[in-house]
This record gives structure tokens, sequence and C-alpha cells, in this order.
């Protein structure tokens, strides 16, 4: 058996299709996306959307796997909880939809992920809910996407998590097709990092997928939706 000598490593997958991440047919922005500035608090602050279009539309298209989308598109426009101006959607799932949002009180962008009507009006789920999002949000590590915060608006849960733009493993392996050994070696290491941290704060994951393995550009590989 010839092995191959080419070096493969995580970051190198994500590498080489770095420049397809952009959609370069973001389409111009709309009334939402290119506000006029606004005066807050004294403090001039602009809108995000034109800087994170193609970011968000094209890096974090991540609806392998999910449901067609069914949510709620009224809730882009919105600005959640007086805080989060809701930009764009990134993806949909079982429970909830994913989207693109402007935290207005830090200036920082965020993904928002807002509950299907149907769960939030659930009292068991909200409270179990609301349990495992307390849990998360104290889980801190660098191969963890971050939860910020959670809250509802006009009868929509949402939870707040830090945005990290890149591709998720089930992206990987679609386009690339199965890593070598050094390759899976490099991503396994920090996915195992991530679960073992929450198991020492009592926290167990209970979805692990390639769905919810997300690789950033630099090569950072980040866990994401913790028992959410």
């Amino acid at each position: 058996m010839t092995v191959s000598t080419k070096r493969s490593t995580a970051t190198e997958h994500l590498g080489e299709h770095a420049a397809s991440t952009a959609d370069p047919g973001c389409p111009e922005p709309g009334p939402v996306e290119a506000a006029e500035p606004v005066v807050q608090d004294g403090h001039e602050r602009h809108s995000r959307a034109r800087a994170y279009c193609g970011e968000a539309q094209g890096a974090t298209q991540r609806t392998s796997g999910l449901m067609t989308s069914s949510v709620q598109e009224s809730v882009v426009g919105r600005v959640l909880d007086g805080r989060y101006r809701v930009l764009s959607r990134i993806a949909d799932g079982g429970m909830a939809s994913v989207y693109l949002a402007l935290d207005e009180r830090l200036d920082r962008v965020v993904a928002v992920k807002v509950m299907r009507a149907n769960l939030a009006q659930d009292e068991s789920f909200v409270t179990l809910f609301r349990r495992e999002a307390r849990s998360a949000a104290r889980l801190s590590h660098p191969n963890v996407v971050a939860v910020f915060d959670l809250g509802s608006d006009e009868g929509d849960m949402f939870l707040t998590m830090e945005y990290v733009s890149g591709r998720t493993l089930r992206e990987v392996l679609a386009t690339e097709g199965a890593l070598n050994p050094g390759a899976a070696l490099d991503l396994l290491d920090p996915i195992l990092q991530a679960l073992g941290a929450a198991h020492s704060a009592g926290l167990i994951h209970r979805d692990v997928k390639p769905e919810n393995v997300i690789l950033r550009a630099d090569g950072v590989v980040k866990v994401a939706d913790f028992g959410l």
C-alpha cells in the first residue's frame, strides 16, 4: 500500500478553500442592513451588516442535514430585548433557528438562537432550556462556543452566543472527503478537550456530531450546542 506523503491538517483543509467563504451573490443591504448611523447615549453607532453580509451568507450557511427554513422571517430586522438587532438568518434546526445579530449595547456581532414558537410555549421545555443555558454559560473554554445571554421578546425565547466564522466539520467532510489520520487527530484533540472541560463542569453535550463542530479559518476548533 502506498501511503501519501502529502501534509494534510485541519488548518490546510480550511485554508485551501478560504476564498469560498464569501458569497459573491450577497445582495445590497436593505433598510435594516444599510441603516443610517444611530445616535445612542451620545455615541454614534453604525450597523455592521455590510461588513458581515458575505461572511454570514457564505461562511455560516450551516444547513447540511437541517430543516428547510420554516422559521418566522419577521425576526429579521427586529431588535430583541431592546439590544440585539437581527441582521440575517444563518441556519434552521428542529428546535430553533440561528441568526446573525448585532449587540448594540456592546457593539459586537453575535449569533442568536431563537426557539420555535411551539417549544417556547411549553413550560417544561422552557424550564429545562433555561437550566441548561445557565450551565452552558458557566462553561468557559477556548474550544467551546460561548453562551452570552438568555432572554425573550414578544413571546420569542432566544439565546445569544459567540459568533464563529468558519465551516462545520460536516461541510469540510462533504467537500474534502474523509480526513487522513493526521488531520483527524488535529480535530479530535480540541474536541475532546472541549468535552472534557464540559464533563468537569458537570455538563453533558448529548448531541456531538459534525454539524456541531466548527472550524475557524485560522484552524481553531469550536464545539457548539452543549445541551442546547
